[in-house]
């Protein structure tokens, strides 16, 4: 098992390395850390956490009202329009987090 975690921690060692990547990091970084500052660091770490869960709601959310949008009639545009409105609600979660946790 400590072979296979080594040959992971090198193989990603190595794609960090690649030109862009990094500038990709530390984008997606300041996007996790997006409203934590000046809380302590158990919370600052939940908080991040909440950051990468809204971020994925707000992806699969748009995917899917881009798919069911451009591919199926009329009778989807309500559910294309709720999944819309979802990930708007949800994009505003890094900022409440400026006024309380």
């Amino acid at each position: 098992m400590k072979r296979i975690w080594q040959t992971i921690q090198y193989v990603l060692s190595r794609v960090a390395r690649l030109p862009g990547i990094s500038g990709l990091v530390s984008g997606f970084g300041r996007l996790t850390e997006a409203g934590t500052s000046g809380y302590r660091r158990d919370i600052k770490r939940r908080l991040m956490i909440l950051n990468v869960f809204a971020y994925l709601i707000i992806l699969t959310t748009v995917i899917f009202a881009l798919r069911y949008g451009l591919t199926e009639g009329a009778e989807y545009r309500p559910l294309v329009l709720i999944n819309l409105c979802i990930a708007l609600v949800v994009a505003f979660v890094p900022f409440a987090h400026r006024f309380s946790e």
